[in-house]
C-alpha cells in the first residue's frame, strides 16, 4: 500500500500544466490554459487546465479531475499505477507497506525484466562469443550497428542457463523466472533459458519498463520469431511494441502505423516515422484499437506485400464494429489499411526506394470498410445475374457489424448498388434481411444515456452545492458568510459534506491550493466535480454570487419539498395528518416566495 503522506507529496510535486502539455497543446487564457480534449473529438478547444487549483476540466464531455485522475485516464492506468507512474516523473521513491501478494509480486517481475534486458545488451555489445558475434553481424546487415542497438537496448540470448544463473545470482528465485517467462522447465525437469541463440528485442509498457521480449534466431530454426508467452506483466492482445516511443508522436500527429515486425518499426522510426508501432504475434486486435484510440485519430494498419500480409488483411475485417463509425463520436476509430508492393516489407522498401516510396504506400491508405468490401468482390463473377446477387450478399455480410449506421447506408448507396446494377432500396431490403449481428442492450444503452444527457441540462441541487463549494474555496471574501451557511444545507451524498467539514476546518485566510489540497485528500473521487469550477465567470462581487446561489439552492429544495408534500397530503387518511401537511405546504410556499423575492434582487453576478 502506498501512504496518504506519499500520495500528497507526489500530487504536490506534479505540475499538472507540465503533465497535460505533454499530450495536449495548450494556449494560456488569463490564469488558465485551454486545449482541444484528448478524450472526446472537438475543433473548438473546450479543455480548461487550472493551475491554481491543479485540476482539469472538460466542458465537452464533462471529463475532469487531477493529476491522478488525467493518467489513469490517459495511460489507462489504475489509480496506484498513475501515483508510482507520476513518483517516478518526479524523481520520488516511494515508500510502500505490504499490500496484495499481486502488487509485490509485479513489482519482483518487473525488476527481473530489467535485469534480463541488461544482461541481454552486454551479451551483444560486449561479448567476444562467437553467437554475439554472429548476432553483431546480423544487426549490421539490416543497417543497425552500435548506436542503433543501443538506443532500442537490443541485446542477445546465448541460451542455455547462462540467463537464468544470472537471475539467481542477483536473488531472483526459479519460480520467478518462469513466471516471468525467461526461463522454462526442460523435459527432464531442469530449468533453461527460454531464449537461445536470439537478437532481444524488449518489450516495454506505455513507462518504458520491460515487460516482455522478442527473439529472433540466428539462422535457419524455426521458430524464427520468438515472443514471451502471456504473464502477469505481459498480454500481447494489449501490448504494442515501440508504443512507449511513438506515442508523443501519435499524439501530435493523430496518426499511428501498425506494422507487425520488431525491425520493421525501428527501421521505421529511423526513417522519421515515429508514430509506428507492431503487434507481437497476433493480429491487430480491438483492445489494440482502444488503446491506440487514446493518442490517435487515426490508425493506418500497413500490410507486408507477401501471403501472411494478405491474409492478415482478410483478418483485419473482424474489427468493423460500431467504433468506427462517424456516429461513434468520441469513441470513433479511423481504420485505413494500406498494403506493400509484393514480395516488401516496410524495412526492405525504406532501404531500397527510401522513406518517400513509404509514404507513397501511406498516402493510399483506404478505409477498412471499403477494403473489406472489395476484397469480398474481387472472385466474384459479376457477368452474371446469380454472380452479382452472390457478390452483393457477400458484400453486405461486410456491413452488418455496423447496420443501421450511417456509414453502412453509405456504402450500399454510393458504392455498392451502383457497382452491382442494382436499386438502392432492393440492396436495402436484402441487407435487412439478413442474419442481425449481436446488439443485446443497444436500446437500453441510448435510453440511459440520453437520460443522463437530460439530466445535465440544468443545475441540480447537488450542481449547486458543488458550486457553493468551489465559490469558498476560490473567494476568501465569501468563507465566514458560506462557513455558516453550510451548517443549515442538506448536503447530497456523502462527500459533499466531507467537503465541506475539510474546508471549513481549515484557515479561513489559506490558499486556495491548499484548499483544493485538502478538497482531494478529504474525498479524491470527487476530483472530477471539483475541476468545473463556476458554472459562469463572475461579473459582479463574489458575495452576491455566494447569495444568490444560497437562494437558489433553498428555492430548489422547496420546490422539491413542496412536491413531496403535495403527494404525501393526497394519500393522507387522517384528518389530523392532512392538516399538518396542508401548513407545512403553506409554510414552505410562503417561504418560497420570500426566496423569489430576494432572488429577483440579487444582483446578477455572471457573464
Amino acid at each position: 500500500m502506498i501512504s496518504d503522506d506519499d500520495i500528497r507529496r507526489v500530487r504536490e510535486a506534479t505540475d499538472l500544466v507540465n503533465l497535460v502539455q505533454e499530450t495536449v497543446v495548450l494556449r494560456q487564457k488569463g490564469r488558465e490554459f485551454w486545449g482541444r480534449c484528448p478524450f472526446h473529438d472537438e475543433k473548438t478547444p473546450s479543455f480548461k487546465v487550472d493551475p491554481r487549483s491543479q485540476l482539469f476540466h472538460c466542458f465537452g464531455c464533462h471529463a475532469g479531475g487531477d493529476s491522478y485522475g488525467f493518467v489513469m485516464r490517459t495511460q489507462n492506468m489504475d489509480f496506484i499505477d498513475a501515483v508510482r507512474y507520476l513518483a517516478d516523473r518526479a524523481n520520488i521513491t516511494l515508500t510502500e507497506t505490504k499490500g496484495s501478494v499481486q502488487t509485490g509480486k509485479r513489482q519482483r517481475l518487473q525488476e527481473l525484466m530489467k535485469a534480463s534486458a541488461e544482461f541481454y545488451a552486454l551479451q551483444l555489445l560486449r561479448s567476444t562469443e562467437a553467437g554475439s558475434k554472429a548476432a553483431r553481424a546480423y544487426l549490421s546487415g539490416r543497417n543497425m550497428g552500435t548506436e542503433l542497438a543501443k538506443r532500442w537496448q537490443m541485446g542477445y540470448a546465448p541460451g542455455g542457463t547462462m540467463l537464468f544463473d544470472h537471475l539467481r545470482g542477483k536473488g531472483f528465485t526459479a519460480e520467478e523466472c518462469l513466471d516471468a517467462n525467461v526461463a522454462v522447465k526442460g523435459q527432464r525437469g531442469y530449468i533453461q533459458d527460454r531464449f537461445y541463440e536470439r537478437v532481444m528485442f524488449p518489450v516495454a509498457d506505455l513507462q518504458g519498463r520491460v515487460i516482455a521480449f522478442g527473439g529472433r534466431v540466428i539462422g535457419t530454426r524455426e521458430p524464427k520469431y520468438l515472443n514471451t508467452s502471456e504473464t502477469l506483466l505481459f498480454h500481447k492482445r494489449e501490448t504494442l511494441y515501440a508504443l512507449d516511443k511513438a506515442k508523443a508522436a501519435i499524439s501530435s500527429q493523430g496518426t499511428a502505423i501498425v506494422v507487425e515486425g520488431y525491425t520493421d518499426t525501428i527501421a521505421m522510426h529511423e526513417a522519421g516515422f515515429t508514430n509506428a508501432v507492431a503487434t507481437l504475434g497476433t493480429a491487430l486486435t480491438i483492445e489494440h484499437l482502444k488503446l491506440l484510440n487514446r493518442f490517435a485519430k487515426k490508425v493506418i494498419y500497413l500490410f507486408d506485400g507477401d501471403e501472411a500480409g494478405t491474409r492478415a488483411a482478410v483478418r483485419a475485417a473482424e474489427l468493423i464494429t460500431q467504433d468506427i463509425t462517424p456516429e461513434a463520436g468520441r469513441f470513433r476509430v479511423m481504420l485505413e489499411v494500406a498494403e506493400l508492393p509484393p514480395g516488401s516489407d516496410p524495412a526492405d522498401l525504406l532501404a531500397k526506394q527510401g522513406a518517400e516510396a513509404l509514404q507513397a504506400v501511406l498516402d493510399q491508405s483506404t478505409p477498412l470498410v471499403r477494403f473489406a468490401i472489395q476484397h469480398s468482390l474481387k472472385k466474384a463473377n459479376l457477368a452474371s445475374p446469380e454472380g452479382r446477387h452472390a457478390a452483393l450478399r457477400s458484400a453486405l455480410q461486410v456491413l452488418l457489424p455496423i447496420r443501421g449506421s450511417i456509414l453502412a447506408n453509405t456504402y450500399i448507396a454510393d458504392e455498392l448498388a451502383p457497382q452491382l446494377g442494382v436499386e438502392y432500396s432492393q440492396a436495402l431490403a436484402l441487407f435487412n434481411g439478413l442474419q442481425a449481428p449481436r446488439a443485446q442492450g443497444q436500446a437500453e444503452q441510448v435510453k440511459d444515456q440520453s437520460e443522463q444527457a437530460k439530466d445535465q441540462s440544468s443545475p441540480s441541487n447537488t450542481n449547486l452545492q458543488n458550486e457553493l463549494l468551489v465559490l469558498y474555496i476560490e473567494y476568501p471574501e465569501t468563507r465566514e458568510l458560506l462557513a455558516e451557511a453550510f451548517e443549515r444545507v442538506t448536503w447530497d451524498g456523502e462527500d459533499l459534506p466531507k467537503l465541506a467539514k475539510a474546508l471549513t476546518a481549515a484557515d479561513k485566510t489559506a490558499e486556495s491550493s491548499e484548499l483544493y489540497a485538502r478538497a482531494l485528500d478529504a474525498a479524491p473521487a470527487y476530483a472530477p466535480v471539483l475541476s468545473t469550477g463556476l458554472r459562469q465567470t463572475l461579473s459582479g462581487s463574489a458575495r452576491d454570487h455566494a447569495f444568490l446561489l444560497m437562494y437558489m439552492l433553498r428555492e430548489s429544495q422547496l420546490l422539491n419539498e413542496i412536491a413531496l408534500a403535495k403527494i404525501a397530503y393526497a394519500k393522507a387518511l387522517d384528518g389530523n395528518a392532512g392538516n399538518t401537511l396542508f401548513r407545512e405546504i403553506a409554510e414552505k410556499q410562503s417561504e418560497l416566495a420570500v426566496i423569489r423575492e430576494k432572488l429577483a434582487k440579487v444582483p446578477k453576478t455572471f457573464l
